[in-house]
């Protein structure tokens, strides 16, 4: 247990105080996020219908492509054959919890998931930044009160 609280106040420590999420890892442009800067850019809405521990849940969310996100960032090696597919992104909630999303998931020119960083749900803000993986069967990857986004 005391692993775990140690490794939720780095997590929180890595957090620009200003900041509502901060991109950073393999990027040229790290980049700390507030919630005002990421609805200045332009958002998109996914509809999804996933399971969860009591059941069925569809839902429409507004947000921020993620790769719109990591493209602001820049990958540090963006030399050779397809560098994204190199790299993977961890997504972290401010609790510790965290998931990982392949590049190739995400990329147009691949999966194309519509994978978003979430600020509203059926027309209401939400309270805290959610990671939405539409096409997910679960709702295991839809990060709560995202906090960083780190490339690996």
């Amino acid at each position: 247990m005391k692993a775990f609280l140690v490794g939720a106040g780095l997590l929180l420590a890595a957090v620009p105080a200003l900041a509502d999420v901060l991109v950073d890892g393999l990027v040229r442009q790290p980049h700390p996020w507030t919630l005002a800067e990421l609805k200045a850019l332009t958002p998109a809405s996914a509809e999804v219908t996933y399971q969860t521990g009591h059941g069925e849940d569809h839902a429409r969310f507004t947000g921020v492509p993620l790769w719109t996100l990591l493209g602001e960032a820049k990958l540090a090696d963006e030399t050779g054959k397809m560098p994204g597919l190199r790299h993977a992104v961890m997504v972290s909630g401010r609790d510790g919890y965290s998931v990982m999303l392949s590049f190739g998931e995400f990329d147009p020119e691949f999966e194309g998931k519509a994978v978003l960083l979430a600020w509203q749900r059926d027309g209401k803000d939400l309270e805290t930044l959610q990671l939405v993986v539409p096409g997910d069967k679960r709702g295991g990857r839809y990060v709560h009160d995202v906090v960083r986004i780190e490339v690996k």
